[in-house]
């Protein structure tokens, strides 16, 4: 089986953060990212990039209101919300155990995963789908049609996936790194082609 190791893009490759962002390396070795806009300070990227999305872009998670109280809640925190405030366990499904925030939801998690609903159909093709996302993902393999176009050079991708690994060859972040010659290669499958040909007995 093949070794593969991932390199990490350095902070500096990351023009956007650092347009607004300021990152101070502190004296035990830490770093701390602050905001240029409003001056948060945060020890983790992470959490600076949530803050200025939620904050400054104004892209806040969808919220839904508590069944018992009505707390607007985001998604993922309900189930928690349910068990830790109210003292009533989160609704899950008998078949897996998976918890989820809703009843509705444990109800489409049992069609699609446990009864293998499939009420979404490909009008090309003919194959069906549990959801009408992944329905409209498919159809997009029968169109010609290529939405996502690279700003520096023009070209012209049908997958946003796609797009995103081009890109990374305009500034040769080359983060998939062969485990056994440490060459390095901007794209994945371009480190799965050297390791076919150049290490076969990796694989």
């Amino acid at each position: 089986m093949a070794v593969y190791k991932r390199r990490q893009p350095k902070e500096s490759t990351d023009a956007k953060d650092n347009l607004i962002c300021t990152v101070t390396r502190e004296d035990d070795g830490s770093k701390t990212f602050s905001c240029n806009t409003c001056g948060n300070t945060f020890k983790q990227r992470q959490y600076f990039r949530l803050h200025y999305k939620h904050v400054h872009l104004k892209q806040r998670p969808k919220t839904r209101p508590c069944t018992i109280c009505g707390a607007q809640l985001t998604p993922h925190k309900h189930a928690r919300h349910l068990e830790q405030v109210h003292g009533k366990p989160a609704p899950s499904c008998g078949a897996c155990g998976r918890k989820f925030s809703f009843p509705f939801e444990v109800i489409r998690h049992q069609k699609t995963f446990h009864m293998g609903e499939k009420h979404f159909q490909c009008d090309k093709c003919s194959m069906t789908f549990s959801h009408k996302k992944n329905l409209n993902l498919h159809i997009m393999k029968h169109q010609d049609v290529k939405n996502f176009k690279c700003k520096l050079c023009g070209k012209a991708f049908k997958w946003r996936n796609n797009l995103t690994e081009h890109e990374k060859t305009h500034v040769k972040i080359k983060k998939h790194v062969c485990g056994v010659c440490e060459a390095a290669f901007v794209k994945h499958r371009s480190l799965q082609h050297h390791v076919k040909l150049r290490h076969p007995e990796a694989m």
